[in-house]
C-alpha cells in the first residue's frame, strides 16, 4: 500500500504548489496531556474508570511501542501520575524504561507533580510541586529536565517564566495567549521570543515558544496520526498528505527558522492503539521523506531536540534576532469578550484551604528541621525519615496546584475529592508532627503548666 501511494504522489506531484524555500525540519513530537483531576478524579483518570482516558494504559502502551523501534520518541509531563505507575512496575520493566530515557526515546518535560496554574497558585507552592517532581526524575533516572511545557494553563505569567529560568530550563512551550496577541504575532513572525521578566538578575531569561495550534490536537480535526492509519484508502491518505504538507510549509511564515514543531497529542490521547499511532506517524514520515518536492524533512523528535536545533540556527546567525518580552501573557482571552478571569476568585474558600495547606507544610518542615538540627540524638529519625513522613503531604500539595484544582474549574465531585485529600493529609501529618515534637516540648511545657498551677493555688 505504501509503495502504491508513493507512485500516485509521484504522478500528481506537479499539481503541488510548493513554496520556494529551503528544507524544513519537521519535529513530530508525540505527547499526552494528563490532568490530575478535572471532569473525573485523579484515581479515575489513572485507572481509566471513565470515558475520558486511562493514564495507566497510556504509559503501558507507549512504553511497549517505544521498545519496538529506537527511532520513536515520546514526551511525558505529569510526575503525579508517573510516580504511581512507576511504583507498580517490576525491576525488569523499570530497567527497560530507564534505557528508554538514556536513549532519548522517552523525554520528561516540566516534570512537576502537575502542570500547575499560573494565575491562582502561590509561588511557594509552585516551587514545592516542581521540586517534588524534578527530584524524583533526577533520583530515579539521573536526568535533568530542561524544558517547560504548559500547553493548558489559562494564560502565562512572567513570574512563571522567572521560576523556570531559575530552575535551569532552556525553553518553555505554551499555547493559551490572548487571541489578539496571537494574531499580531502571526503577522510579525513573533511566535518565538526571548522572555526576560523584570527581576533582580539580567541573566533571568528563557526561550519561549507559542505553539501554532490554538489547541493541542491534530490539525483540521484529523485523527491523532493524521491519516487514521490504516483505515483510509491510499488516495484519501495521499490527499491528506498534500494538505498536511501545505499546513507545515505555512508555519514558516510565523516562525523565524525552518525548524517546525508539530506536537501530536491531547487530553489523555495515546490511551489505546499506541503502536498503531506510531505506525501512522511513520507513514507520514516515510511519505514526506520520499518526495523532496515538499521540502520537508520529518522525523520523531522531542522539545529538547527542537530547542537544540533552534539554538544552533541562532548561533549560526541564520535567523533574525528574537523579540524581547518582559510582562505577562495575562489575562487569557480566546475569543472576543471571553475573558478567562473568573477563576482568579472562584471557589474562594477552597483556594483559602489550599493556601493554608501549603503554609502548614512549610510550618511543619521548619519545626521538624529545627528539632532535628538542635537535638539530633534524641530521635531515632533521620532527615530521610523526615522526608518520607512528609512525602504524601507534599504529593497532595502538588496535586492541589493543578490548573483545574486551585483554579476551581474542576467538577464539584472532583473538588470534593481534593478537599478529602486535604483533610486526610492534615490528619496524618498531625500525627507525624506529634511524634517529633512531644519528646522535646511536651515534658517542658507540662512542667511550666504544673508550676503555673502551683503558683495559682
Amino acid at each position: 500500500m505504501k509503495l502504491y501511494i508513493f507512485i500516485l504522489l509521484g504522478l500528481l506531484a506537479v499539481s503541488l504548489n510548493a513554496k520556494d524555500q529551503s528544507s524544513i525540519d519537521l519535529h513530530i513530537v508525540p505527547h499526552t496531556h494528563n490532568d490530575l483531576g478535572w471532569l473525573f478524579s485523579v484515581a479515575s483518570y489513572y485507572l481509566g474508570t471513565n470515558p475520558r482516558g486511562c493514564v495507566e494504559c497510556i504509559l503501558n502502551n507507549v512504553t511497549q511501542a517505544l521498545y519496538k523501534d529506537p527511532n520513536r520518541r515520546f514526551s511525558y509531563v505529569e510526575m503525579g501520575y508517573f510516580r504511581i505507575w512507576w511504583s507498580k512496575q517490576s525491576t525488569d520493566s523499570k530497567n527497560k524504561v530507564k534505557q528508554l530515557v538514556r536513549n532519548g526515546q522517552l523525554e520528561f518535560l516540566n516534570s512537576g507533580v502537575v502542570m500547575s496554574d499560573e494565575g491562582a497558585a502561590y509561588y511557594d507552592d509552585i516551587i514545592e510541586q516542581m521540586t517534588k517532581g524534578l527530584k524524583f526524575v533526577k533520583d530515579v533516572f539521573n536526568y535533568t529536565v530542561q524544558t517547560g511545557w504548559h500547553i493548558d494553563p489559562f494564560g502565562h505569567s512572567a513570574a512563571q517564566a522567572s521560576l523556570f529560568s531559575q530552575m535551569g530550563f532552556n525553553s518553555w512551550f505554551f499555547e493559551r495567549i490572548d487571541f489578539q496577541d496571537f494574531n499580531n504575532r502571526i503577522i510579525h513572525k513573533n511566535l518565538e521570543l526571548l522572555w526576560r521578566p523584570k527581576t533582580f538578575s539580567d541573566f533571568n531569561y528563557i526561550l519561549a515558544h507559542v505553539n501554532y495550534m490554538s489547541y493541542y490536537l491534530a490539525p483540521f480535526n484529523w485523527c491523532l496520526d493524521m491519516t487514521c492509519y490504516p483505515s483510509n484508502t491510499p488516495f484519501d491518505s495521499m490527499q491528506l498528505m498534500f494538505k498536511y504538507a501545505t499546513w507545515v510549509q505555512n508555519q514558516t511564515n510565523f516562525y523565524l527558522s525552518n525548524q517546525i514543531l508539530h506536537h501530536v497529542g491531547g487530553d489523555f490521547e495515546w490511551s489505546h492503539k499506541a503502536n498503531r499511532h506510531f505506525q501512522g506517524l511513520q507513514f507520514v514520515i516515510d511519505f514526506l521523506s520520499a518526495h523532496s518536492e515538499f521540502g520537508i524533512k520529518p522525523f520523531f523528535s522531542t522539545p529538547s531536540n527542537y530547542t537544540e536545533a533552534l539554538y544552533g540556527e541562532f548561533l549560526a546567525n541564520r535567523t533574525k534576532p528574537l523579540t524581547l518580552k518582559e510582562d505577562d501573557f495575562m489575562s487569557y482571552v480566546d475569543v472576543p469578550h471571553a475573558y478567562w478571569t473568573g477563576y482568579y476568585t472562584s471557589r474562594a474558600n477552597f483556594k483559602q484551604q489550599i493556601r493554608t495547606f501549603g503554609q502548614h507544610l512549610q510550618t511543619i518542615r521548619k519545626i521538624l528541621s529545627k528539632t532535628l538540627l538542635e537535638k539530633p540524638t534524641q530521635f531515632n529519625q533521620t532527615f530521610k525519615d523526615f522526608e518520607e513522613n512528609l512525602n504524601q503531604y507534599e504529593e497532595i500539595n502538588g496535586i492541589l496546584q493543578h490548573h483545574d484544582a486551585v483554579t476551581g474549574t474542576a467538577k464539584v465531585k472532583v473538588t470534593q475529592n481534593y478537599i478529602n485529600m486535604i483533610t486526610c493529609a492534615t490528619s496524618d501529618i498531625n500525627l507525624v508532627r506529634f511524634l517529633f515534637i512531644d519528646r522535646t516540648y511536651l515534658y517542658r511545657y507540662s512542667q511550666i503548666l504544673l508550676e503555673t498551677l502551683q503558683k495559682m493555688s
